[in-house]
């Protein structure tokens, strides 16, 4: 048996450093190897120094000890549940480290105990706490994270394989056809291969921005009412992440979730991602195939959701589109925005992105907007948002 690996795990390769200096602090001086949300998904591991992807830990022995950085960011929802214990499978021999987070909705140390037992050690750094427990076997846990952990892998692999493809002659489209409407508008219904890079940065920001967003828009809905079990529409859905994971999590009682999305690429994939599992949601979880702007209903909802999405369309047409769902929320529904505010840093999207003042003129239509933070679930005074990306929420009164 080789020497136990210290798989140190966080967010971004620039934190590198700190991380693996953390992780020698709880741990202990050893081997050690770093993974990171910035990795190739598939990657060959050949490099003298490689830094693999949290999300495909690969070359993990069972003994080994899995280190979690706190750049991370856990929250205590049934998604990043399921992803500690996606992580703790990897080593059911050996030990995951797990940070204390303290903000509001923040994963502690007691529902680590919860869930994996009483901690056999825990450290302070600096001002986090990390506890080390031991690691566990897989279990699935009713969460996106369990269609990850199936087929994630092969779905990134069919991205960068596929030859160009129609989705009228996918084979996904005709297995899944009651999970689509087609209007017939500018859809945009082809896709050639993925690169690697593209694919697996892709996955990466929608597999952490579904578990992130849906841990705060838990909080949301419960600290703002919403209706009893509520429709869900997504403007923007992409390959459906945020509706499924609602879906899935019955405390919420949401009733069926619809995404509206104008490139077929986004549903497709999450339709491969989900396969068998998504037998469980049943006709509850759809897609309209189509522009946002076209889309008319008479069909109410309790919760709206439009999360980095408003800036691709034209500013006309976002407010129209909102026009259309706010008239369709149900007295108490609720419409939750999330944009990220315009930035130098931004340079791709910078052009098209909403400041402050002209998002708040666009929402302020529909009644007081209310903020709660992106990073933890509590309320923000206006005074606390000054240009930061947070969800802004309208409650549409009776």
């Amino acid at each position: 048996m080789g020497a136990i690996m210290h798989q140190v795990f966080c967010r971004n390769n620039s934190q590198s450093t700190e991380a693996l200096a953390v992780a020698d602090a709880v741990l202990g001086k050893g081997d050690r190897r770093l993974l990171t949300t910035q990795g190739d998904l598939l990657e060959s591991q050949t490099a003298e120094a490689p830094i693999g992807h949290v999300l495909a830990p690969r070359s993990i022995a069972a003994d080994d000890d899995v280190f979690l950085h706190d750049t991370l960011g856990l929250f205590d929802s049934p998604g990043y549940h399921a992803l500690l214990r996606f992580w703790a499978s990897f080593v059911p021999n050996g030990r995951i480290v797990i940070p204390e987070f303290s903000m509001a909705g923040g994963f502690g140390g007691s529902h680590a105990e919860a869930m994996f037992g009483p901690a056999s050690m825990s450290k302070e750094i600096g001002k986090r706490r990390y506890h080390v427990h031991d690691g566990c076997p897989w279990q699935p846990s009713g969460s996106i994270v369990d269609w990850w952990a199936r087929r994630g892998m092969d779905v990134v692999q069919r991205q960068c394989d596929s030859t160009p493809w129609s989705f009228e002659e996918s084979k996904i489209s005709l297995e899944t056809a009651a999970r689509f409407e087609i209007p017939g508008d500018e859809a945009i219904r082809s896709m050639a291969a993925l690169g690697i890079t593209e694919a697996s940065s892709t996955w990466s920001y929608q597999i952490w921005a579904a578990l992130a967003k849906v841990a705060v828009i838990r909080w949301i809905i419960g600290e703002f009412d919403a209706p009893a079990t509520a429709g869900h529409l997504d403007i923007g859905a992409g390959p459906g992440l945020i509706g499924a994971e609602l879906l899935l999590d019955a405390s919420l009682g949401v009733s069926h979730s619809l995404g509206l999305e104008i490139d077929a690429r986004g549903p497709w994939s999450g339709c491969l991602l989900a396969g068998s599992d998504a037998a469980s949601l049943g006709s509850r979880w759809r897609f309209r195939l189509g522009s946002a702007a076209t889309w008319r209903s008479s069909s109410p909802v309790g919760i709206c959701t439009a999360l980095g999405s408003l800036l691709y369309l034209p500013r006309s047409e976002a407010g129209a589109v909102l026009d259309e769902a706010w008239s369709n929320l149900e007295p108490g529904g609720l419409l939750i925005v999330h944009e990220n505010m315009k930035h130098r840093r931004f340079v791709q999207d910078h052009a098209c992105m909403f400041d402050r003042g002209e998002l708040e003129r666009m929402l302020g239509r529909y009644g007081e907007i209310r903020f709660v933070g992106a990073t933890s679930c509590r309320h923000l005074t206006a005074a606390e948002v000054g240009e930061k990306t947070i969800f802004r929420i309208v409650v549409k009164r009776g």
